[in-house]
């Protein structure tokens, strides 16, 4: 499992929080450019994401699916409602 990123740090990522843990607590998980990438691909949306979830994953990152309640994407800074 990675380290925790201070969310003042993420310059690009995913903001959330956790499921079925009493006490929510906030997820900021950095993307890579590819990453980023895949996350807002409008063409297959879900082809991208389950590719990025695994990127994730191989990079030791918790896999979201079904463990992160996602709030926003970080693109630049710039916090974005997830859906």
């Amino acid at each position: 499992m990675n380290k925790i990123i201070p969310k003042s740090e993420l310059i690009n990522g995913l903001i959330g929080r956790s499921i079925g843990i009493q006490n929510d607590y906030e997820w900021c998980i950095p993307l890579n450019s590819k990453e980023m990438q895949l996350a807002i691909d409008k063409k297959h949306p879900n082809e991208s994401w389950d590719l990025m979830c695994e990127s994730l994953i191989s990079r030791g990152w918790r896999d979201p699916r079904g463990n992160m309640h996602i709030d926003f994407i970080r693109i630049n800074r710039l916090d974005k409602p997830f859906h």
